[in-house]
């Protein structure tokens, strides 16, 4: 994926909607998003381990994306876990550096108001003080766990695409095997981020527009559920696409070197 013409991308935003049964396979898929709001993890897994059947047609199987039917639960649930477990180590570090710094804001401000009844007037401008460099933590510890947030956000993707390319979960952390493969398609990677970012963009200004209505507000989460849905397919396919053209371009310079 070096190019992504208008006709491409019109291909590719139609596809779901290519299947004799996409309205059948679409309400399950959102059922799915609306019962995440009650039940946690588990409702989303079942759905990321779809999205993962579907990067494996592309990645493993090498053929055109489709969607598949929802027949094999216990395969999407184990391919939910991985992705969910990849998910969650590479955002750990942003959140480390997020709860500590809130945490650190927390104790200084109970800490200081604790020892403000303590200590004499002259110590006041010093109890000031102690609010003061709690909340320098708490925005260092938000700024640095926002970059480190989306570093790991950036890196994601190729890393769950390697998972499933290897079907073991240690893959996603074999950093210098997927290095490569995002390294040989990065312009590829760039074009699906930019074209994820503008797809976010729209929604929430859609979503903008909803928040005026009283009645549309109210339905939101059911308007959400399938376009979370129809979103979670584009973006695998996207992604799915630009691991499998790395590890071909990673290939062809193994056999020309």
């Amino acid at each position: 994926m070096n190019s992504f013409t208008t006709e491409d991308l019109q291909v590719l935003a139609k596809f779901p909607f290519t299947d004799p049964r996409w309205k059948t396979k679409f309400l399950i898929g959102g059922l799915l998003h609306l019962a995440g709001y009650i039940i946690p993890f588990i409702p989303i897994m079942f759905v990321y381990g779809y999205c993962a059947q579907m990067m494996r047609q592309i990645i493993v199987e090498k053929r055109d994306p489709f969607m598949p039917e929802w027949d094999n639960w216990e395969k999407f649930l184990q391919d939910g876990l991985k992705i969910t477990g990849v998910t969650l180590i590479y955002s750990l570090p942003g959140l480390i550096f997020f709860c500590g710094g809130y945490g650190l804001f927390a104790a200084t401000i109970i800490g200081a108001g604790a020892a403000s009844e303590n200590l004499s007037r002259d110590s006041a401008p010093l109890t000031a003080l102690v609010p003061l460099l709690g909340m320098a933590s708490w925005l260092g510890g938000f700024g640095l766990g926002m970059v480190l947030m989306l570093v790991g956000l950036a890196f994601l993707p190729v890393a769950v695409g390697h998972v499933i390319a290897t079907d073991q979960f240690s893959a996603a952390f074999r950093v210098r095997e997927w290095w490569s493969i995002f390294r040989a398609n990065l312009s590829g990677y760039v074009i699906t981020y930019v074209l994820m970012f503008g797809f976010w963009m729209a929604l929430s200004f859609a979503i903008q527009i909803l928040y005026f209505t009283v009645i549309f507000c109210c339905l939101l989460p059911f308007v959400m559920a399938p376009v979370m849905m129809y979103t979670m397919i584009i973006a695998s396919v996207l992604f799915a696409q630009a691991y499998q053209v790395g590890a071909q371009k990673l290939a062809l310079l193994a056999t020309t070197a």
